[in-house]
């Protein structure tokens, strides 16, 4: 393909990946990675290799209605771990299923998703996850 001045036109485009699970944790007993009460959830992508995520999508839906719902992502920043986003839900009064990364987002280190629940009866229970990612090149 050809632009109007004859230059040719290359647009490199990676397969989408789309990504689901689960995870079982103690959502308020237990520690995370970052040494914040609550549990990981899931990490998206590795270190120094090119990402896009275009969603991600977590369900608090098997969690206790009416418990707070904290969900903190963590990624490397000039070598150092850096919490980039904090954010708390109510189960029951949001949806059960959060968008929580909603456009397109590059990184080029791990990202790595907690969870923490301010209710003891959440230890245990499972929150899936759902994530479409795009590897760069």
């Amino acid at each position: 393909m050809a632009h109007a001045g004859g230059c040719p036109s290359e647009v490199a485009k990676s397969a989408l990946t789309p990504t689901e699970g689960a995870t079982i944790a103690n959502w308020n007993g237990g520690v995370a990675t970052s040494g914040g009460a609550g549990g990981d959830l899931v990490t998206i992508g590795a270190a120094e290799v090119d990402y896009l995520i275009h969603s991600l999508l977590v369900s608090i839906a098997l969690l206790t209605a009416a418990a707070t719902i904290t969900i903190r992502m963590y990624q490397l920043l000039n070598g150092v771990e850096r919490e980039c986003y904090n954010q708390t839900f109510v189960v029951g009064t949001d949806p059960n299923g959060l968008w929580v990364i909603n456009g397109s987002l590059g990184i080029h280190e791990a990202l790595r998703v907690e969870v923490f629940s301010n209710n003891a009866l959440d230890d245990g229970a499972t929150i899936d996850y759902d994530y479409t990612a795009e590897a760069g090149e």
